[in-house]
């Protein structure tokens, strides 16, 4: 009889690890799916909004207004964390 109580505990801790490992496998495959979704999202603001941001900048500089670019990229292993940029007028006792 004990050796039905073997075999029960073995194919239990079996399927166990099997549900554990498989969970593990969507997991990377999570994280692999993320980080690429993260690139592709750093790439597009890097080629398409900060050449905008830049001749905003310029513009905005040309006419006495200071600008700040900012750029936050460091995401890597943040899951609630998205890559940002930001565009700011510096105060610098203006009226506006």
């Amino acid at each position: 009889m004990s050796a039905d109580f073997d075999d029960m505990a073995s194919k239990a801790k079996a399927a166990h690890e099997a549900r554990i490992a498989k969970q593990d496998r969507q997991d990377a495959a999570q994280r692999d799916d993320k980080a690429l979704i993260v690139e592709a999202a750093i790439a597009a603001l890097t080629a398409e909004v900060l050449p905008l941001l830049e001749k905003a900048a310029a513009a905005f500089r040309q006419n006495g207004i200071e600008t700040k670019i900012t750029k936050d990229f460091e995401v890597k292993g943040i899951v609630s964390k998205n890559p940002t940029m930001t565009f700011s007028r510096l105060l610098k006792n203006s009226l506006w």
